[in-house]
């Protein structure tokens, strides 16, 4: 029997150049001139076209943290799982050693200022896949310098500041000869928002930023609003905290000093009203419950995101006393 000739009957699509023409959205179009391109070859395309970002207008998506990894290995990373199981072994009742550690946190510190100093760890830690433990010793107790200066001599990076030197890892395991770890002592990425909304509460949100004019697209440079009710009415002006840009990650700095902050403007009495409605109306229908939403006099917001379906922040509401919002131009 005579094979078929599916090629001839393909529906495959004819172009010479394929321009795609994306605008502020993910529909892409082609512009076509003659060659044949396979099924396969226009599927690829489109796909590839719809992984193609909107254009940002008001809020920016969150970009991924992208915090340095590293690892130990050899002799260090024994050291290092050595004074581990010496520090749970001098716990009340003891705590027997594993073969494997997987660390939520551990962080250790040699403190030098005029008010404190001396040497201390922490860490929260499954041995073998068990339940979480937190573990915390402080010198002078045994081994509270002998994890720090095996974390020191490992070469790994830790923050060093007027106050003293400090490890901060996250994600850690630990074996018998192995240490792999996601490093946050000197950077950490968006800070996870307490508020995430949906549907008509984010576009609410977004329409309330248009119409003010703030614009949250600059992945360096994040706007942090700050409202308070004034003679019963909303006041709201903005600051932009300025985040570092290491390769190609944009963190924030915890070590010392960040970017700084500079004064974004103050939002107009009906801006400030829109902004205010739209957070503490999304904040209600989400069952916030972080702060007061009746009777809130404070509403700072900040680590603004969205990707299209979500919106997300950190909110804080209080019903202090407001300070003066509104004014002239600071200094």
């Amino acid at each position: 029997m005579a094979q078929s000739d599916t090629t001839a009957t393909s529906p495959a699509r004819s172009f010479r150049t394929v321009l795609l023409l994306c605008l502020a959205s993910t529909a892409c179009s082609y512009e076509s001139n003659g060659v044949q391109l396979s099924d396969d070859a226009s599927r690829a395309i489109e796909t590839v076209a719809a992984q193609v970002p909107a254009m940002c207008t008001t809020i920016a998506p969150r970009p991924e943290p992208q915090l340095p990894h590293g690892s130990v290995q050899g002799a260090a990373a024994t050291t290092i799982k050595q004074w581990v199981e010496k520090i749970l072994a001098a716990q009340t009742p003891p705590i027997a050693p594993g073969r494997s550690y997987a660390f939520q946190r551990l962080a250790c510190r040699n403190l030098d200022t005029p008010f404190s100093s001396g040497r201390g760890c922490s860490f929260e830690v499954q041995i073998d896949g068990a339940e979480a433990l937190k573990v915390s010793v402080e010198d002078p107790a045994p081994f509270a310098s002998d994890l720090y200066e095996a974390l020191d001599a490992a070469d790994i990076e830790a923050c060093n500041d007027p106050h003293g030197t400090f490890f901060e890892l996250i994600d850690t395991t630990l074996t018998e000869d192995s240490l792999a770890y996601t490093n946050t002592s000197n950077y950490e990425g968006y800070p996870a928002p307490n508020l995430t909304v949906y549907g008509n509460d984010a576009k609410n949100i977004l329409a309330a930023f248009a119409a003010a004019g703030l614009n949250d697209c600059d992945p360096i440079h994040k706007v942090f609003l700050l409202c308070g009710i004034q003679a019963g009415a909303a006041q709201c002006d903005y600051l932009r905290l300025a985040l570092d840009q290491v390769g190609t990650a944009i963190l924030l700095s915890t070590c010392g000093p960040s970017g700084g902050t500079t004064r974004g403007g103050d939002l107009t009495p009906e801006a400030s009203r829109a902004v205010w409605n739209a957070i503490s109306l999304a904040a209600k229908n989400a069952a916030f419950s972080d702060g007061p939403i009746e009777g809130a006099t404070l509403l700072n917001a900040n680590w603004f995101s969205w990707d299209g379906r979500e919106l997300g922040m950190r909110l804080i509401l209080s019903d202090a006393v407001p300070p003066t919002l509104a004014g002239p131009p600071r200094p």
